[in-house]
């Protein structure tokens, strides 16, 4: 959708485009500009003041068929957790039921979101590897102030879990693909069957989802 917007620093207006849609299927171009963010940068075009727009978004990758919506606001989180469990009565449900569908409310966890599902990952069971990781991490250093958990990619590719306070890096664990296969193999079945309409997968969804386990 194409709308206008003025400049901050010259005050003229001009174009830019925001996408309430990002097919990938569509456009194959969106898949890494999303991911670096270029899909979100603008330009003014007469004074080169420039920033990256915030606004919700719904990610369609149909060779996956997943479905990933970014809501910026309360109002707009709402409206998508209701669309993607089918509570909000859309006759379009069922053509997405058998989709992975996910709601995030902010870009680190989408991009952590598209991080896992190129590596060919069940986000569900990163979950709870990181519930895993902040334990060690305060059992080792109780006095460690951590208040963000995500899984990252270095620059030589390896993955690991990244601790963080206020954005600022405070440790990191290298991911363990050998403990993912054991979770994966013993606990993912008993899993996908209790959280197969969850849709917002976050460290309370796998604090939640443990207690499940733990009492059965």
């Amino acid at each position: 959708m194409e709308e206008r917007y003025t400049c901050p620093q010259c005050g003229k207006p001009f174009p830019f485009i925001r996408y309430d849609v990002i097919d990938t299927g569509k456009r194959p171009d969106m898949k890494e500009k999303v991911r670096n963010g270029e899909a979100f940068y603008v330009s003014c075009p007469y004074c080169g003041w420039h920033t990256h727009f915030d606004y919700s978004f719904l990610y369609r990758e149909e060779g996956t068929h997943t479905l990933i919506y970014y809501a910026n606001s309360r109002e707009f989180y709402e409206a998508a957790y209701y669309r993607m469990t089918g509570r909000n009565g859309g006759r379009d449900f069922e053509s997405i039921r058998t989709w992975k569908r996910r709601v995030v409310t902010s870009r680190n966890d989408l991009l952590e979101k598209l991080l896992i599902l190129d590596c060919g990952l069940d986000n569900r069971i990163i979950e709870i590897m990181k519930g895993l990781a902040f334990i060690s991490l305060k059992q080792k250093y109780p006095a460690a102030e951590v208040d963000t958990v995500l899984f990252d990619r270095g620059g030589d590719g390896s993955c690991y879990f990244r601790f963080s306070k206020n954005e600022t890096v405070k440790a990191a664990y290298a991911f363990e693909e050998s403990l993912y296969g054991r979770i994966d193999k013993v606990l993912g079945p008993k899993i996908r069957e209790l959280s197969q309409e969850d849709v917002v997968i976050n460290s309370q969804w796998a604090a939640g989802i443990m207690k499940e386990l733990e009492s059965l």
